[in-house]
């Protein structure tokens, strides 16, 4: 297993490679005003570099601002166009992340490739 650490402001992504899938976990707070200017290159190369299943994990983010939301959604919709199955994990405890990802989860209703859960 191999651990990396980016970190944008006060987001922490950590990054874990094991043999059969990689976990993108997300830490702190997404709350840059322009996210997309720092995420959308950061996803652009991360998908590059991706050939197993990827699961996604929020359920330790404590915020993330709605501008957040769209360069998410693009990643998760490029995930799909390139076939990588991708788990999306969130903290069905935390009120601001049922929310969000309740709806993300009906927007990927028609992603084949994308779940999305609460734990």
């Amino acid at each position: 297993m191999k651990i990396k650490t980016v970190k944008y402001g006060s987001l922490i992504l950590l990054i874990e490679n094991f043999d059969d899938r990689t976990i993108l976990e997300w830490n702190g707070e997404s709350n840059d005003k322009r996210p997309s200017e720092m995420l959308m290159p950061f996803f652009k190369n991360f998908i590059k570099r991706l050939d197993k299943i990827l699961v996604i994990k929020f359920d330790k983010l404590e915020y993330m601002n709605s501008s957040t939301i769209h360069p998410l959604i693009l990643f998760i919709k490029k995930l799909n166009e390139k076939n990588i199955k991708t788990d999306i994990i969130y903290n069905k405890n935390s009120k601001w992340q049922k929310v969000s990802f309740e709806a993300m989860k009906n927007l990927t209703k028609v992603l084949k490739n994308i779940t999305v859960q609460a734990i």
